[in-house]
């Protein structure tokens, strides 16, 4: 069974959605961090697929998680990147924009 040392949830900044996850430490000494999806995504008709949705599956656990290059390194990182994934999952979802693409914007603007 998987352990979590942390289970968080993060909002929207629209307060429309929320998502909860655990996090575990894994790779090599444990060096590296991992957000499983807790909550229940639905994409309502938009692709669901582990590309475009950004996520990776643990066959063994047969749980999704967050899938982001490169992988964070400390547990605040990982915070981060789930508060990003968080809200290009959201507006993915409301809009159709891909997430890669709503990445690209937001590093161009700073």
């Amino acid at each position: 069974m998987l352990r979590y040392e942390h289970i968080l949830n993060f909002t929207t900044l629209d307060g429309a959605r929320t998502v909860q996850f655990g996090f575990t430490r894994f790779g090599p000494g444990a060096t590296g961090w991992r957000a499983y999806i807790l909550t229940p995504i639905f994409y309502l008709g938009r692709a669901d697929d582990l590309h475009s949705t950004h996520r990776y599956h643990d066959t063994v656990n047969n749980l999704h998680y967050v899938c982001w290059d490169p992988e964070p390194r400390t547990f605040s990182e990982m915070k981060s990147v789930v508060a990003m994934w968080t809200e290009l999952t959201h507006t993915y979802i409301r809009t159709g924009e891909e997430i890669d693409v709503q990445f690209k914007r937001r590093c161009r603007r700073g």
